[in-house]
């Protein structure tokens, strides 16, 4: 979530606080039994290869040497190797099949190219269903708290899946050269991103609808452009494996027994510590329900599933303030600086793990009371340096 647009902002605060009771029961629930936490992993030295990863798109929002300092700062100030973006299906190309936004897309192509130039690699996670691919037999019976009609979550209809490998192969011819791993959609175990997860006599629904989309997207990414690498997965932290929420175990392992793997370079997942208590857990803290949750704490529990394929750990950080959004869990300054080092050393010593990506590079603050307020920055919303900058820009 970056320089996130409202309407992703917007969407994050729903998951986070609708229905409100049930999540902050949920976070509640997901409350290590010590919240002290503690290391349980073994911290590693440098030198590992673990690549280092900032996922922010308030830069994309600059151009000409604004763009190019922030990218300069990244790179040599902070030592970012790799920087994540997100591209929105439903924005690329939303009024037709084959009918692009060439505005959307150069912005992003302009902002790929500078990244290289900068020194860095470049993933982008692709999701977002548009109106005219929607399936709309779901339009009718949406989640509690929606309207009928379109939502960028409900499955793509099944005449136009075609459709979607033809646009993972316009990406990939775009970007050819320009970015390193694409992302096969965002958390598809949640309901923001693809609803239903499950269906009457039918309990694999959204693991099988991925794996469509996987499949339609590898073939068509790898036959684009050789070079790139697919993840799948790409997962979010927690679940409750009901028609809203898959665990990253159960959605994974349904991936694993439908065969993804064979679609795949690599599984990609976000191990957020849950936001809504306090004191939030350490990095390396278990969580109370592990059946429901993989954190760093039990990141194990992932990689033993898949001993042989690597893992990207795309999405990672701790707010300094409360947030609309996130949660009333949060830490302070000089606590997000430990934490971030913690975390860095421990997934260091994972040889599985290839990449973690932290979120944000910059505060945004738009009120307090605003969803698009987000605190997890390196930096301040002044563009000050937090400790974590400093740790960060410390990392062997």
């Amino acid at each position: 979530m970056r320089h996130i647009d409202k309407s992703c902002l917007k969407l994050r605060a729903l998951w986070r606080l609708a229905p409100l009771v049930g999540l902050l029961l949920l976070f509640a629930l997901l409350a290590p039994a010590c919240s002290s936490g503690g290391s349980t992993g073994s911290s590693a030295s440098g030198g590992t290869g673990l690549l280092r990863g900032i996922f922010d798109d308030a830069w994309l929002k600059t151009g000409g040497s604004e763009r190019a300092a922030i990218l300069k700062s990244m790179a040599t100030g902070l030592h970012v190797q790799v920087v994540r973006m997100d591209l929105r299906w439903s924005l690329a190309e939303p009024q037709a099949a084959g009918r692009y936004d060439t505005t959307y897309l150069g912005n992003l192509e302009a902002a790929a190219t500078a990244a290289r130039q900068a020194g860095m690699r470049v993933m982008i996670d692709v999701f977002g269903v548009p109106a005219w691919a929607s399936d709309r037999t779901y339009w009718t019976a949406p989640p509690a708290g929606y309207k009928k009609g379109y939502q960028s979550f409900y499955p793509v209809a099944a005449a136009h899946l075609k459709d979607w490998q033809a646009t993972a192969g316009y990406l990939a011819r775009l970007f050819k050269g320009k970015v390193s791993w694409w992302e096969c959609w965002n958390e598809p175990n949640m309901w923001l991103y693809m609803y239903p997860q499950t269906k009457a006599g039918e309990p694999m629904f959204s693991a099988e609808q991925y794996v469509k989309l996987l499949k339609a997207f590898s073939t068509a990414v790898h036959g684009a452009d050789p070079a790139a690498k697919v993840l799948g997965g790409v997962t979010a932290p927690f679940g409750t494996d009901n028609q809203l929420r898959t665990s990253p175990q159960t959605f994974l392992s349904d991936l694993k027994v439908l065969g993804a793997a064979k679609w795949w370079d690599g599984i990609s997942h976000h191990p957020y510590t849950p936001a809504g208590v306090m004191p939030m857990p350490k990095p390396l803290a278990k969580p109370q329900f592990p059946e429901l949750t993989v954190t760093l704490g039990n990141i194990q529990t992932l990689l033993k599933m898949f001993p042989n394929e690597p893992f990207y750990l795309t999405e990672y950080g701790y707010p300094t303030q409360a947030s609309v959004a996130w949660g009333s869990g949060h830490v302070s300054e000089s606590q997000q600086a430990r934490y971030l080092t913690t975390a860095y050393r421990y997934v260091a010593g994972l040889k599985q793990v290839k990449l973690l990506s932290w979120f944000l590079w910059k505060d945004i603050d738009v009120g307090a009371d605003n969803p698009g307020s987000a605190f997890f920055g390196l930096l301040r919303a002044d563009g000050t340096r937090k400790p974590s900058w400093w740790a960060y820009a410390r990392l062997p």
